[in-house]
């Protein structure tokens, strides 16, 4: 994931912070990871556990051509998340913080994410986006629709 850094000590904390964030959700499932010894948690881009958090679920199934059994379905699930008003120094504190960077879609194939704080070409990032983020939760099934390449590490909607 493109984590580059000659200070051991700078490269492993980036590593435990980015592992929290990718496998959050395996975290959060009970398994464990660890780096060097030192216990990797679940970092969630959401603030799930913060108050004032406000959350719209949409869940729907789309069909799939498999090779077995052209009848298959398959699911994408949407979460839209509207974090709570932060100021700058209450920001700062968070692993994620609430800015440009981190605005946006955080895209999970198979529970673990690929690409975070996306566009999708669907909006320009703004200050006044800063407390926008949603996850889009989709299996393998669905790789050629949603664009996804070869290493995994990104995605293009093909339908938009």
């Amino acid at each position: 994931d493109n984590i580059h850094n000659s200070n051991g000590t700078i490269f492993n904390n980036t590593l435990i912070k980015k592992l929290g964030e990718i496998f959050r959700d395996f975290i959060n499932a009970g398994k464990r990871v660890e780096v060097n010894s030192k216990e990797v948690y679940a970092l969630d881009p959401m603030m799930r556990d913060k108050g004032g958090v406000e959350l719209l679920n949409i869940s729907k199934d789309f069909p799939y051509v498999d090779s077995h059994d052209e009848k298959k379905m398959s699911s994408i699930k949407l979460r839209i998340f509207l974090l709570p008003e932060l100021s700058k120094s209450e920001s700062d504190l968070e692993p994620i913080k609430i800015n440009q960077t981190h605005q946006g879609f955080y895209i999970m194939r198979n529970n673990r994410q690929i690409a975070g704080g996306q566009n999708l070409e669907i909006f320009t990032k703004h200050n006044y986006n800063n407390r926008f983020r949603a996850e889009i939760y989709f299996s393998s099934h669905l790789d050629k629709a949603m664009g996804v390449n070869f290493k995994k590490e990104n995605i293009k909607i093909m339908y938009l």
